[in-house]
């Protein structure tokens, strides 16, 4: 959960303010003890199930067939990218980042 003091605009505002191309984008984690990475997020996120990522390689799934996610909303396609490292994000790729997955102690 991302907190932030920005009102947040509804699919509505967002839609009516984006390119047509406007893909959004996921955030995972990339250390290897991740439960949720690029490697299982598609599964999860598409399906709503969980598999281990060694599972999801060994059933011989490539990295860029994981790397996109899409699902049905409101009548219309819609993908997201999952990334692992924002270091590779353009600037203009940031607002784009609708979700972050994060592994860490508590706080």
């Amino acid at each position: 959960l991302l907190a932030t003091s920005q009102p947040v605009k509804s699919t509505t505002q967002m839609s009516s303010n984006r390119p047509s191309r406007w893909e959004p984008i996921i955030v995972v984690p990339q250390a290897h003890s991740s439960l949720i990475n690029k490697w299982n997020a598609k599964m999860l996120l598409e399906e709503g199930k969980y598999r281990s990522k060694e599972e999801v390689r060994k059933s011989g799934a490539d990295m860029d067939s994981v790397s996109t996610v899409a699902r049905m909303e409101e009548q219309e396609l819609q993908r997201y990218r999952i990334v692992d490292n924002v270091d590779a994000l353009k600037d203009d790729e940031w607002n784009r980042i609708v979700a972050v997955f994060v592994q860490g102690p508590a706080w």
